[in-house]
């Protein structure tokens, strides 16, 4: 029985452990300001979450907006790019496009385009919908930009969703766990 329970963790550090909730960056919590190098990295869910871009800042809205912080760059055209970090891999990115119509007549309509650890691209999205979701699985990496010259877009209430994929290392220490744990059993029973 002690065999099979350190096989199942074996195996279950090479798959990697997924979350059991989105986790949501809504940037309250942030200084207001921008940011020198144009980037930040906020750890959540002990996951790096790094964004950078070109006069990257957090900005308080007021009124007519609801009284929130959100992230931006200096022209508010982007791009921003997040990345994660510690082996997370996404399922799905979004976040809240908070301008988008609702508070003034202004339509922001950001492009979107997730990639995998390969910069391979996985999904894109032109939408002005309040809602801007990229679908994985294995996101490692968003770029924002505005479709609109002379238009812009902030992000509000980042979310996400995923797996922390181990390490090649660790997933060699797994198998090579479990082989020992093979070995041994093997040689008991003979």
């Amino acid at each position: 029985m002690k065999n099979l329970l350190l096989i199942l963790v074996a195996i279950s550090l090479c798959f990697g452990t997924a979350f059991a909730a989105p986790i949501t960056i809504d940037f309250e919590s942030e200084p207001v300001g921008v940011y020198g190098g144009g980037s930040v990295t906020i750890t959540v869910g002990a996951i790096p979450v790094h964004f950078s871009g070109p006069g990257l800042q957090i900005r308080q809205f007021g009124s007519p907006f609801p009284n929130t912080r959100v992230l931006s760059t200096s022209a508010d055209a982007g791009p921003i790019t997040i990345s994660f970090g510690g082996g997370f891999l996404a399922d799905y990115v979004e976040f809240e496009n908070i301008v988008n119509g609702r508070y003034t007549s202004e339509v922001d309509s950001p492009i979107g385009t997730a990639y995998d650890s390969a910069s391979n691209v996985l999904d894109t999205l032109q939408s002005s919908a309040t809602i801007h979701r990229l679908n994985g699985p294995g996101i490692a990496s968003v770029v924002y930009t505005e479709a609109a010259t002379g238009e812009g877009f902030v992000i509000d209430n980042f979310t996400f969703d995923g797996t922390v994929v181990p390490e090649p290392s660790s997933l060699w220490l797994a198998a090579a766990g479990i082989v020992a744990i093979l070995i041994g059993r093997r040689r008991v029973t003979n």
